[in-house]
């Protein structure tokens, strides 16, 4: 197995953040000393977010899934690829897994996939990232996922997500049994989606969270789609399919 050594999103935002605080407060000085020289102060605004972005580059800012440890079940987590283009693989050996990561996030042009033993296996997938997570590239799953992260989770334009079924949710699963599983929390953040999410003949999607809101595509043929706002919210199952 290929460990990822980089550091976090949430680690890396930590170190920008301070950083864009004092650059503000520099151009902004810069900007006012400029205005008293009567010339236009448009270059030091306009400056600042590129300092930010090299200063995210030179930490190796990327946004592949950092810190998976597998909790339950049985799993192997392999990362290849080059920073920006990393494909990262869960080869799932049991009917359920259970996966902690410290973040879950995927940038356009990296991929994540699940290879699972069956349609009707299922990855839980536990997010503790202070940061909402951003599913940005490629996630592909041939049996069920759940994202679960209370920072919120946003599927952005150009996400393709093709998986045999989907649960994302800021409200984590405090009990589930063959009939119901049961989400809940005090979470207030979103469930967003802006891209394409599908499942193939008898899927189902879940958007679960304080917010929810669906701008994007959701496709289940013949299957279910859940969009489920609140503190609370039950999904009933008929089998391994959800019902409602």
């Amino acid at each position: 197995m290929k460990r990822n050594s980089r550091p976090s999103l949430g680690a890396l935002l930590r170190v920008v953040r301070p950083l864009d605080y004092a650059l503000r407060h520099v151009f902004d000085a810069a900007g006012a000393f400029w205005v008293r020289e009567g010339r236009s102060p448009w270059w030091p605004h306009a400056v600042r977010p590129f300092a930010i972005v090299l200063a995210g580059v030179h930490c190796g800012l990327t946004a592949a899934p950092t810190g998976g440890q597998v909790l339950s079940g049985n799993a192997l987590i392999s990362q290849t690829g080059s920073p920006g283009q990393l494909t990262t693989t869960v080869y799932q050996n049991t009917a359920q897994a259970s996966l902690h990561w410290q973040s879950f996030n995927i940038s356009k042009g990296e991929v994540v996939n699940f290879v699972q033993p069956s349609a009707n296996a299922l990855a839980v997938n536990r997010i503790a990232d202070v940061q909402g997570s951003q599913i940005l590239g490629q996630l592909n799953a041939n049996g069920q996922i759940w994202l679960i992260n209370p920072n919120g989770i946003l599927f952005g334009k150009n996400a393709q997500v093709n998986v045999g079924a989907l649960v994302a949710s800021t409200l984590d699963v405090r009990d589930t049994d063959a009939s119901q599983s049961t989400f809940s929390g005090s979470s207030q953040a979103a469930i967003s989606n802006l891209g394409n999410i599908q499942t193939p003949l008898g899927g189902h999607i879940a958007l679960i969270g304080h917010q929810v809101d669906n701008q994007g595509n959701l496709v289940t043929p013949q299957g279910a789609t859940v969009l489920g706002a609140g503190s609370t919210v039950r999904l009933h199952w008929g089998g391994n399919k959800l019902v409602g």
